[in-house]
């Protein structure tokens, strides 16, 4: 019996590799390598550049989104973060896309509240395309949802009584705010410490994007990741590890501006310069913790 039974993807990855017990961590750590590195070659592909490239990739390996399961190996998150980065890679090609985002939600079921941010990139792709791909971009994550809510929902089944769903969300369903109230600061403390310092990208592209009266990528590309993190706050109490979820709105903002040109690149190397040499930080109930080694992963 597992308390968490849905949260399939990594482990069965492992097993199908003959990674048996802690050889899962072999699997982790291989994708917290390959997340950046395919983030630096999608970059590449934008006609970013080597340094636009680096800096991409830097932006992902230096705060939680890979730091979270570089080191806190049992937490598989990257293998969900490199689920939805290939949504936002694919997003022209909705098949790829809706797969990518089913095995997201395979191996964390919080993917599933960036479900309304899957299908309206998918659809902003395929405005101008034909009509075949329009039709898949609202049928590809229809399906994704369906076939993983029949799994889940098998799996949720074998879960022993005192972990059922009813049972975790019977306190929220009294007090929305049950996982933040008692809990003072820490909270912001742990949205903040997803992305730390580079909080700034998207901050910063998001007030341009208000200033051109671009509501509408505004909503899409910012408003909805960060509404999923919140709601995942609300739902769970480990907030550093929730907040990352937001983590999307972040990708747009490292491709416009580092289409933009060499002055925003130099402000951005100086950034992550910042961010490498702060102390992370992560938040989870009571706890505000320095993560150990967190500039020298080895």
């Amino acid at each position: 019996p597992n308390p968490v039974p849905g949260r399939l993807l990594t482990p069965l990855v492992s097993w199908l590799l003959g990674l048996r017990g802690e050889g899962l961590l072999l699997v982790v750590l291989a994708v917290c390598l390959a997340l950046p590195v395919l983030a630096a070659r999608h970059a590449l592909a934008r006609g970013l550049g080597k340094a636009g490239a680096f800096l991409f990739a830097a932006a992902l390996a230096t705060t939680l989104v890979v730091r979270t399961s570089l080191h806190c190996g049992c937490y598989p998150d990257v293998v969900t973060y490199l689920a939805l980065l290939g949504v936002w890679v694919w997003r022209a090609r909705p098949g790829l896309a809706g797969l990518c985002w089913f095995l997201a939600l395979l191996d964390h079921e919080r993917a599933l509240l960036l479900g309304p941010w899957v299908l309206a990139v998918l659809l902003d792709a395929s405005r101008d395309g034909p009509g075949r791909r329009r039709l898949w971009a609202w049928l590809a994550p229809a399906l994704a949802a369906v076939l993983w809510f029949a799994l889940h929902a098998w799996l949720e089944s074998r879960r022993p009584a005192e972990h059922s769903l009813a049972s975790y969300l019977q306190p929220l369903l009294t007090d929305p705010l049950h996982n933040l109230r008692p809990y003072g600061l820490r909270p912001l403390v742990g949205w903040g410490s997803a992305l730390q310092w580079v909080w700034l990208v998207p901050l910063v592209w998001g007030i341009g994007l208000v200033r051109g009266r671009r509501w509408r990528t505004l909503t899409v590309q910012v408003g909805l990741p960060v509404a999923g993190a919140s709601v995942a706050m609300l739902a769970a109490y480990d907030w550093s590890r929730m907040a990352v979820l937001a983590f999307p709105c972040l990708l747009p903002a490292l491709e416009a501006g580092l289409a933009a040109g060499g002055a925003w690149r130099q402000r951005l190397a100086w950034l992550l310069g910042a961010q490498a040499l702060t102390p992370q930080v992560f938040t989870a109930w009571y706890i505000v913790e320095i993560m150990p080694s967190w500039l020298l992963p080895w």
